[in-house]
């Protein structure tokens, strides 16, 4: 694969609305070749709740736990289970429909940027895996990270990475949480679930699938040598040159004008969609 440049954005913690506006109005950019491809890196002010597109708030999310908890909740416009974004980093991709990338199909889009991943986290001292077996829906529950999809990548069997992909016309973008630390009596708070045992049951077992960077290193490293990694995880797989950059107005207006407001409102974080 030749040389070619892409943008790259780093961003200081963010809350979750403009986290999820900013990632959306990238996806819009790249689609409208108003950017190049942008791979952006962030963290979240305060800690965050994000749901999937399908998931249902009312039946799934306890708003009281996560108040008292200081914990945000929003919708993403990825699909995928609830992720408790709290001590990680979080990637977001966004490529035109003009690059090569975008125009394989979902899932070998998904594997090239796993490899562009699993190698960032080989710069940490970490040996992932590919995780090669679909997961039945019946044995998931709310929580993204109780096991992993097709391709996410495992350290000794435990999930570390979980990502999600939303196709445009003209642009997809993809995002993923990349945790240092796995809380999972902090997650399951955040949901419905009147029955204890089955809570403890959750938790258990969320804490035997998931894992984070520093859980499995026994240190910390700090957020900027983690964000190195990843950069030149996706330097080498996809045999690119980044230019740092800022968003650009066009994204800035979308953000301030529509897409912060639509992540914000109610109505965005209770809609319901049949499946």
């Amino acid at each position: 694969m030749s040389k070619n440049i892409w943008r790259l954005i780093i961003d200081a913690a963010s809350d979750q609305y403009y986290n999820m506006a900013v990632d959306e109005a990238i996806a819009k950019s790249t689609g409208n070749d108003k950017a190049l491809p942008t791979l952006r890196f962030y963290r979240w002010n305060p800690p965050t709740l994000s749901l999937g597109y399908f998931q249902k708030f009312e039946k799934e999310v306890d708003p009281r736990m996560c108040q008292l908890n200081n914990i945000g909740i929003v919708r993403r416009i990825t699909g995928g289970r609830a992720v408790l974004h709290d001590d990680e980093i979080t990637y977001s991709l966004s490529i035109p429909s003009s690059n090569p990338i975008f125009q394989k199909d979902l899932i070998t889009s998904y594997k090239m940027i796993a490899e562009a991943l699993a190698e960032g986290l080989k710069l940490l001292n970490l040996s992932p895996s590919f995780n090669q077996k679909k997961l039945p829906s019946e044995h998931s529950s709310a929580a993204c990270f109780d096991a992993p999809s097709l391709y996410e990548l495992t350290i000794s069997g435990k999930k570390i990475i979980g990502s999600a992909q939303k196709r445009f016309q003209n642009s997809f973008l993809q995002h993923g949480s990349i945790p240092f630390s796995i809380n999972a009596e902090k997650l399951f708070n955040c949901f419905k679930i009147d029955n204890k045992e089955l809570k403890n049951r959750l938790i258990n077992n969320f804490k035997n699938t998931a894992t984070g960077i520093n859980d499995e290193l026994g240190v910390k490293i700090s957020v900027e040598r983690a964000i190195d990694a990843f950069i030149k995880g996706f330097e080498k797989v996809f045999s690119i040159d980044f230019i740092q950059e800022k968003i650009n107005l066009y994204e800035s207006e979308l953000v301030e004008k529509e897409l912060y407001q639509k992540y914000s409102s109610e109505e965005w974080l209770k809609k319901y969609w049949s499946i």
